[in-house]
């Protein structure tokens, strides 16, 4: 590795003097840039290892070829003559020339803009120019040591390999060299060491315990990580991510080490140059003094030194250092060899650029594929920008109140994301901080000590992923950046902790409440007294040093005593046992990981409320949690009821988002203050969501209950924001203390362009891109508040709601199989016998069983119809299934089958020990035939007409199912699979009644208005007022030729005609319901609207 000197070695002051003597020596601009550039190069350039700026190939620059006065890498400068940059015309003519400059190299170069600097410079002025977050944005400082400090790490910055998303995922991506050595090696050494070594096996178990309650997590959806890695033989894929996580971490310290520093302190030799000189130490064969310092780096002592307390802290991933052998710490040479390559510097330089590289380069260790299936889907800059934006947090406010309330105001705010990941929210926040001082500088100048004090204090971030804490630690300190890191005058927490926002668990004990930690080594009790005189700090702190000096628990106890009079003697004896765990714990060799992570876990309970509460919480479903968790938290489902009436908590499929919104109001969100987060937009329509539309919190922390008002929805779900993801997004804006009031502002999204928008584009280009709707959202019920919401527009809504009532008619599912490969066939041909010949069918079938062809007798054998088989106006089925029940719906017993069905029985036998496993069967086939069917099965199964609609879809789409008179079974009812709803009917003009109605624009956009594109379920007519079929109702009978026309135009294909038959479908409904013709104009412009007809891209 090619040894340079860093900007330690370079004495800023002293360019400075010489700078601005070069400055009082000069008389035009290039007499300033022959003596600057000397300068430069003998004092700095050569020291920097930074190649002598080189007059690079001239660039178009309105139409002409121009060239900038010098170019290194990134970095654009421009020499002008002393004293011109004092001036304002000097001053706007050097900054646009530099704008001008970076425009055109970054078109000629073909990148990003934003990886430009452009430096204007007359001796006594320096201004910076970059464009960042979407706008240009220049600051002109005097020529000083920190001036030409920043203009250094320019240099080295931008000419060197820059640290950028990019090039970090070549260098350290899942493809490169290093990541694959290591990454085998830790895999290898965990595998080795996990069993035998109680430390390992401890941090190994408990970090499984967090992350399955973060994520969807089971252990089958790792496959495909060892081919990732190119692991042979069997693999332990929870081992292998535990070992990516390890890896990942080290990357993330590692920059951060040498970032804090840069940061804070310039005159320390460089981290990685410590590690250099350990490593090539003479005499040390096991690169024991290159474990040293890595041991000093996962204790947090070298963070400590630049005055950065809590980096480490609740850190998982030190493990490595209890499997320690030279072939681990060449791997780890390896690693640090190539992130000395990077130029740090770039952070300083670009934060906008490199803000979240750390997601990118997870993103690229982990398979996208592995990612999904766990639930982590990282949140785009540009959707906190939005959620930050619509709760007020901008730059525009804050200024406000800094000029009319003291420059203190903005910095008093307080602001939470209680589930922060990587930190994105966090990190945006602090960067509308620091430009609200860079536009007030008068009023903070001098200060800069408040405000670095104050972001550390009010901008706070929880999460449960080890990982993510790890990261969001390290985005936090590289936003904070050098100028704030310089200010402080004490040492700092960063306020990001491991800890679980929604769940601290309270048990009553004789002697007084315990809070409980629940971990892979058991529980650990913390009195209540303790956290509430919020002493808990101080008494972990103690009690660390006490095991360090080998205190027995009486020894401890007299140090309580002494230090902490206010807590009363069981609060001691409480302590005291908790210490008596951790004395169990070093002897068992269970590492002292503990007490931090004990630390991190209550932090919530005293870090007080919050002005702002923001963030994307997890979307993990009810089912997908641990047992334990599920166990814990029901509670909490319960005080906030959020459980729908009269179901449980395993009947409705609920996200825990839901909770989390409800709990961290109550928590965290002070009276008045303001709410945002992404939240799945099924709460909003689904039963699920029925407890959740209350909007009102019963406190647990407050003495009264308290309602909080919605005052916006933006709705993503068309237009899906994140990566690959099909999740259904929005975005929930609230205050709390107020009741919500409808109609609520409801945002619609669709895309304007092609193609998936990129998740790294800015605010400003997602909206060029997308199109917005400005909806209403009211309950489809107005006398049940906490009904499922329509959203429509004002107008529609107005002409609808006079659809709004009960339905005659009763829906229901077709039939659930549980196994539909063991029920589902095509008949191959008629045997002579009489008999069928079928294959049951496995196309995409989720259960896998054998296929086998088996003769079974027709009785049983009826025509299948199937979503796909469903379009509006059009039913064919193109499948069979085998029925095993009476006309009723009644399972036949075993005797039956087997003596008037044998060739059905048989069938059956092949899949018998799959049937007898079907869920289904165990939870309501006791006692039943172990080929039954069990559930959406009964007599209206085999009613001779249907009305059918599919459950997913984009829409209502509806179509009705007459008996069928097929090759092989004769004339036959037609069966509805389980993706289907159906209403029975025996008339078959009823049926086409019906079946109009509910193809109508009127009745479809009241549908549309409520439903989940993946729930249009047997509820969804319950809310549509539908009178029984009337024969002497003239509309009722024109409804009935309608249909029948309908369905005759669409199975012959002739389109053309069916407009007009649907237009005066359309005009007898609205006769039918009383809207006037403008009200049934305005229902076909909003559902037009929902369904994107008539809309073209930009790009057609």
């Amino acid at each position: 590795m090619a040894k340079r000197e860093g900007l330690e070695g370079v004495d800023a002051e002293e360019l400075a003097v010489q700078i601005r003597q070069a400055a009082e020596e000069s008389a035009t601009e290039e007499d300033l840039r022959v003596r600057v550039e000397h300068i430069l190069r003998l004092k700095a350039l050569d020291k920097l290892d930074v190649a002598f700026g080189k007059y690079e190939r001239a660039t178009v620059v309105c139409g002409a070829r121009r060239r900038p006065d010098a170019l290194y890498g990134y970095l654009v400068i421009e020499y002008k003559a002393p004293g011109v940059l004092s001036t304002k015309q000097g001053r706007e003519d050097a900054i646009n020339k530099l704008r001008i400059y970076i425009e055109a190299l970054s078109r000629e170069r073909r990148e990003d803009k934003r990886r430009f600097l452009g430096v204007a410079v007359d001796g006594h002025t320096i201004i910076f120019v970059r464009f960042r977050a979407g706008r240009w944005e220049e600051r002109a400082l005097p020529v000083n040591s920190a001036s030409v400090a920043m203009w250094l790490q320019a240099f080295t910055g931008l000419s060197r390999r820059a640290l950028s998303p990019d090039m970090i995922v070549e260098g350290l991506g899942p493809k490169s060299p290093v990541a694959r050595r290591l990454i085998e090696v830790l895999y290898r050494k965990l595998v080795d060491h996990g069993r035998t070594d109680p430390r390992v096996r401890a941090l190994f178990e408990d970090w499984k315990r967090v992350f399955s309650q973060v994520c969807a997590y089971k252990p089958e959806k790792l496959r495909g990580l060892e081919k990732e890695y190119g692991i042979k033989g069997k693999v332990n894929c929870e081992a292998l991510l535990f070992a990516i996580h390890t890896y990942y971490a080290l990357v993330m310290k590692l920059i951060a080490a040498e970032v804090a520093v840069l940061c804070t302190a310039p005159i320390l030799r460089s981290f990685f140059g410590r590690l250099e000189e350990a490593y090539v130490a003479e005499g040390d064969e096991e690169k024991l003094a290159f474990r040293e310092e890595f041991k000093r780096l996962e204790d947090g002592e070298r963070f400590r030194q630049v005055g950065v307390v809590n980096f480490t802290e609740a850190d998982y991933f030190a493990w490595y250092l209890h499997v320690w052998d030279r072939e681990l710490a060449e791997a780890i040479w390896h690693l640090v060899r190539v992130l000395s390559d990077y130029e740090i510097g770039t952070v300083e330089l670009e934060p906008g650029y490199v803000r979240d590289l750390f997601k990118r380069l997870y993103q690229r260790l982990v398979p996208k594929k592995v990612r999904h299936d766990l639930g982590e889907y990282y949140t785009p800059d540009w959707l906190a920008e939005l959620v930050l934006d619509e709760v007020g947090f901008t730059v525009e406010r804050l200024s406000e109140l800094a000029r009319e309330k003291g420059p203190e105001t903005p910095f008093s705010l307080r602001l939470l994301d209680p589930a922060c990941g990587s930190g994105t929210f966090l990190v945006l926040a602090i960067e509308r901080l620091k430009e609200v001082v860079e536009e007030n500088w008068e009023l903070y100048a001098g200060r800069l000590d408040f405000v670095i004090k104050s972001i550390t204090e009010n901008v706070v971030g929880f999460d449960l992923n080890p990982l993510a804490v790890i990261a969001a630690r390290a985005n936090y300190l590289i936003q904070l950046g050098r100028t704030l890191l310089w200010a402080r005058r004490e040492p700092i927490e960063i306020p990001i902790y491991l800890a679980d926002s929604i769940l601290i668990e309270r048990k009553p004990q004789l002697t007084g409440d315990v809070l409980v930690l629940s971990t892979s080594v058991g529980d650990f009790e913390v009195p209540a007294e303790v956290i509430e005189k919020e002493k808990l700090g101080r008494a972990l702190s103690i009690m660390d040093e006490c095991l360090h000096r080998g205190y027995t628990p009486e020894q401890l106890k007299a140090w309580l005593k002494r230090e902490l009079r206010e807590l009363s003697d069981n609060a001691i004896e409480g302590l005291a046992k908790l210490y008596d765990r951790f004395l169990e714990l070093e002897r068992e060799q269970k590492n002292r990981i503990w007490l931090r992570i004990l630390k991190n876990s209550f932090a919530p309970l005293f870090k007080g409320r919050f002005d702002f509460v923001v963030g994307n919480p997890p979307w993990v479903n009810w089912e997908s949690l641990p047992e334990g968790y599920r166990r814990r938290t029901r509670v909490l489902w319960a005080h906030y009821n959020l459980l729908p009436t009269g179901r449980g908590l395993g009947r409705v499929k609920k996200d825990i988002a839901m909770l989390f919104v409800y709990r961290c109001m109550d928590l965290y969100l002070r009276e008045g203050g303001m709410f945002g987060f992404l939240i799945t937009q099924t709460v909003f329509k689904s039963m699920a969501g029925t407890g959740f539309r209350n909007f009102t919190i019963p406190s647990m922390t407050r003495d009264k209950t308290t309602p909080f008002r919605v005052l916006k929805v933006h709705d993503m779900v068309e237009f899906k924001p994140f990566e690959g993801a099909q999740n259904r997004t929005a975005i929930i804006i609230c205050r709390l203390g107020e009741p919500t009031e409808y109609p609520v502002p409801y945002v619609l999204w669709k895309k304007a362009v092609r193609g998936e928008i990129p998740t790294d584009a800015s605010l400003s280009e997602v909206l060029a891109m997308t199109k917005r709707y400005e909806l209403e959202a009211r309950p489809l019920d107005p006398e049940v508040r906490n009904s499922p919401w329509a959203t429509l527009t004002g107008r529609a809504y107005n002409a609808v709601r006079k659809l709004i009532g009960r339905s005659a008619y009763v829906a229901h599912a077709g039939v659930y199989c549980g196994l539909n490969a063991a029920y589902w066939v095509e008949v191959l041909c008629e045997a002579p016998d009489g008999r069928l010949l079928v294959r049951n069918v496995l196309e995409r079938a989720k259960k896998k069983v054998r296929q086998v062809e088996w003769a079974v007798e027709p009785e049983l054998v009826y025509p299948l119809l199937r979503g796909r088989d469903v379009a509006r106006w059009l039913a064919r089925p193109t499948l069979y299934i085998v029925v095993p029940t009476d006309k009723h719906g009644i399972n036949l017993p075993e005797n039956e089958l087997k003596v008037r069905y044998p060739g059905v029985f048989g069938f059956f036998t092949n899949f018998k020990e799959e049937l007898k496993s079907r869920s289904i069967y165990k939870l309501a086939g006791k006692g039943g035939p172990w080929y039954g069917l069990y559930v959406d099965i009964g007599p209206y199964t085999f009613a001779p007409y249907k009305v059918v609609w599919r459950e997913q879809a984009a829409e209502l789409t509806c179509a009705l199912v007459p008996p069928v008179e097929d090759r092989y079974v004769g004339k036959k009812v037609v069966i509805p699979a389980h993706k289907l709803m159906l209403v029975p009917l025996k008339d078959e003009d009823e049926a086409h009644y019906l079946c109009a109605l509910l193809n109508s624009s009127p009745v479809r956009l009241l549908v549309k208005s409520f439903m989940v594109e993946t729930q249009i379920s047997t509820h969804v007519i319950e809310r549509v007022e539908i009178d029984r079929y009337d024969p002497g109702n003239r509309i009722h009978r024109e409804l009935v030729q309608l249909s029948k026309r309908a369905h005759e135009l669409v199975s012959s294909g002739q389109f053309r005609e069916l407009e007009a038959v649907e237009k005066r479908i359309d005009e007898l409904i609205a006769e039918l319901y009383g809207l006037t013709r403008d009200e049934l104009e305005d229902v076909r412009v909003c559902l037009s609207l929902l369904l994107c007809e008539d809309e073209k891209t930009d790009e057609d």
